[in-house]
């Protein structure tokens, strides 16, 4: 009864987070259903929902991706679960960005956090990419697949924007924007950047590397300690 209670306040937090947002910055408006939200929690302490974990020993969440490298030179969008949006990006997932959304919460993001820079607030995200490589298992920094303005990036982070919601349904969900390199209201995760109004800023940092496309990664998102 305390573990269903517990994820209703989460759940009811989540809307009501989730409620702050900017007005938006893009003219579509996606309608539908957010889907279900039943997390399983085990006897350790971690909990699952659809795909995504939470580690509750490490602190971290974590959820399969393929690495896809799109066609299109300047990367939009880091992470995605949309098939329109593949061309522009670099890792893909099927995971529910609902569900990412409602884990974030669960790991103790708050995307209310106010930040200097107009129009961005929430916690900082870190992530990295888990992937297999001569049989060893190896995990580097998300911005180390990215160059910024053609030079390779240096870790930074990333903002917990939140969905915006219209019509109580979460944007991202009908987006797919995971995680954007350009600021979109309806995207959940922010990269952190001076200049990231703009669309163009970053691109594959081929040099550093050494992953072949469609690989199978695994996404790790934790909470950075401010």
């Amino acid at each position: 009864m305390r573990t269903a209670l517990r994820y209703k306040l989460i759940l009811l937090a989540f809307f009501l987070c989730s409620s702050f947002q900017d007005a938006p910055n893009r003219n579509v408006q996606y309608s539908g259903k957010n889907p279900v939200v039943r997390p399983v929690k085990h006897s350790n302490g971690n909990i699952e929902l659809n795909g995504i974990l939470f580690d509750a020993k490490a602190a971290e969440l974590r959820f399969p991706a393929e690495y896809i490298v799109g066609s299109e030179h300047n990367k939009e969008y880091l992470i995605t679960s949309s098939d329109a949006l593949i061309h522009e990006s670099l890792f893909y997932t099927k995971i529910q960005a609902f569900h990412l959304q409602f884990m974030l919460i669960v790991l103790g993001a708050d995307n209310t956090i106010p930040r200097e820079q107009k129009g961005r607030r929430g916690s900082i995200i870190d992530i990295e990419v888990e992937y297999t490589a001569n049989k060893k298992k190896v995990r580097r920094n998300i911005e180390a697949w990215l160059n910024a303005e053609e030079k390779p990036m240096k870790r930074t982070g990333f903002y917990f924007l939140g969905s915006r919601i219209h019509n109580k349904f979460f944007q991202a969900q009908g987006s797919g924007k995971i995680c954007s390199l350009w600021h979109q209201d309806d995207a959940i995760l922010d990269i952190i950047h001076p200049k990231n109004d703009a669309g163009d800023l970053f691109s594959l940092n081929k040099k550093n590397i050494a992953m072949h496309k469609f690989s199978k990664v695994n996404i790790i998102l934790s909470l950075r300690k401010e």
